[in-house]
Formats: C-alpha cells, structure tokens, sequence
C-alpha cells in the first residue's frame, strides 16, 4: 500500500487503475461475451463494424462475422509476425473512443476461464495496460491484443468517470 501526502499530486493514469471487476467463469464453461452497444454501431461515432459493450471506448475488429467479440490469432506464431520469438498470440484491435468522451482511458485485462493475462501491443512480454490520451474526438487507438491461450477474457476499460467490462473469445484460426 502507498501512503501519499494529501497534497500529493495524483497521476490521473494512477486514478484509472481501478481494482479487477470482472466475473470469473469455470474452466469448460461458456464465455458470456458482451453484445452490442444499445446505441448503435460504430458508423455513429465515425468508425465501421459492431460497438461490443456501452461504451464510450470500443475495441475494434472483434467480430470475423461470428455475431459476438471474438479474437483469432495465428498458432504457432510465423516466423514474419513481429509476435515471433514470443509466448505471447495477439492480433490487431483499433480501439474507438465516442467523442461525447474527451478524457484518458486505461484498458487492461485478464483470462475468466483459467490463470493468464491479457496483454499489449508489442514485444516479447508485451505490457499489461493500454493507454489512451486525452484526444480531440472521434480517435482511435491502434493497437494488439495479446493472449498466451485460448479462452474466454475480458477487458477492464477505465475513464475519469466510468469502469466497464467487455468480454470476448479468444481462439486460434
């Protein structure tokens, strides 16, 4: 635990790192994968494609026609994929940010169905969390979705003054 002067300033990216609340599901069971947002697609806010969860951030790219939030990834990893050389699956996911929210974002995540995280953009050990700038609006935030297995996962999306939990699939090609 960190104690801090009351007159300490705060990072705000230190505010975002809410605790985990996210459910956890048995080994086996089926994956209660988040359904659309109630307001809409993504063509509302500038972007293509189904808006998994109530927003205002969206992960993008989820859904291979499958009707539901499902990331695929290529096992084993090729030799020409920049995730090579890693224990670490991944693929590609554009997160969206509706422009009626201005403010950071912190997504992280976790595995419901067994013990892995989920991880970051590149590199051997990618990292744990994804940071999204203060930003003019629409803006979107390239970016990799890393899992070491399939499953069922969840990220943790957290603003100034929401915390939302989107859950998808993740499996092999």
């Amino acid at each position: 635990m960190r104690v801090r002067p009351r007159n300490a300033h705060t990072d705000f990216w230190e505010r975002l790192e809410r605790p985990f609340n996210t459910p956890t599901i048995a080994a086996g069971s089926a994956c209660p994968t988040t359904g659309p947002d109630s307001k809409g697609d993504l063509g509302r806010i500038g972007f293509v494609g189904t808006a998994w969860g109530e927003g205002p951030a969206y992960p993008g790219g989820l859904d291979g026609g499958a009707g539901k939030p499902i990331l695929r990834y290529l096992d084993p990893i090729p030799p020409e994929s920049g995730f090579y050389g890693s224990v670490w699956f991944g693929d590609k996911v554009l997160w969206m940010v509706d422009p009626i929210y201005a403010g950071p974002v912190l997504v992280r995540g976790l595995q419901l169905d067994g013990p892995n995280e989920l991880r970051f953009d590149n590199g051997v050990l990618p990292p744990r969390a994804m940071k999204i700038l203060r930003a003019p609006s629409p803006r979107g935030r390239p970016s990799y979705t890393r899992v070491r297995a399939s499953g069922c996962y969840a990220y943790q999306v957290d603003g100034l003054r929401f915390s939302h939990v989107i859950v998808f699939e993740a499996r092999p090609y």
